[in-house]
């Protein structure tokens, strides 16, 4: 019994950490807009911001129509 409790809570720790990660991603890329202007070779400041917009959209909107389906769907 005492695995199992251990088990759940590192489960638990894990889950939060990997949940933190993906806030702090987003929040990263926030200062390295230039940096990615220069990389990427782009003509403004602007162009760098639409692509990390594109990005989070490309993460949050299957992230939102799969949480969705998972509410009006059995897991059998």
């Amino acid at each position: 019994m005492d695995a199992d409790r251990n088990h759940k809570t590192r489960t638990l720790w894990l889950c939060g950490a990997l949940h933190a990660f993906t806030h702090i991603y987003h929040v990263a890329l926030l200062p390295l807009y230039l940096r990615l202007q220069q990389d990427l070779r782009l003509g403004s400041v602007e162009q760098a911001t639409l692509l990390v917009t594109v990005m989070g959209l490309a993460y949050c909107l299957p992230s939102y129509l799969l949480g969705v389906l998972a509410d009006r769907v059995s897991r059998k």
